[in-house]
């Protein structure tokens, strides 16, 4: 499916150079936009699809064995690469595992300080 998406990302800009001495027609202009933008809508559908994937795969190692707490930031990271809803995702995530890993250093440092006193 991939290489379908990138062969019609790849086809206009093959057909641009066939017809570049027709380039200040609207043809040649037409074909220009077209090979511009088909790029970056397979750049787009395959960072959605892969993204997408792996983020599925991560909310399914909630309920099956596996690294969900490592898989789901990840999906969530290759989304942010052209998504602006995953970026804001991905902060949250991020301030919530700080917030997350701050309170377990705290609990951890105030354990620990409970042991090293001496008994009464």
């Amino acid at each position: 499916m991939i290489a379908n998406v990138t062969l019609l990302a790849a086809l206009p800009s093959l057909m641009m150079r066939a017809l570049h001495k027709r380039q200040n027609s609207s043809w040649g202009r037409f074909m220009d936009r077209l090979a511009r933008g088909g790029y970056r809508q397979a750049r787009r559908i395959v960072i959605a699809v892969v993204g997408t994937t792996v983020l599925l795969v991560g909310v399914a190692m909630m309920l099956l064995p596996g690294p969900a707490i490592v898989v789901i930031p990840l999906g969530l990271a290759i989304l942010a690469v052209e998504f602006a809803w995953a970026r804001r995702w991905l902060r949250h995530v991020k301030h919530t595992a700080g917030s997350m890993r701050d309170r377990m250093v705290g609990r951890a440092r105030s354990t620990s300080k409970e042991n090293d006193q001496p008994a009464r």
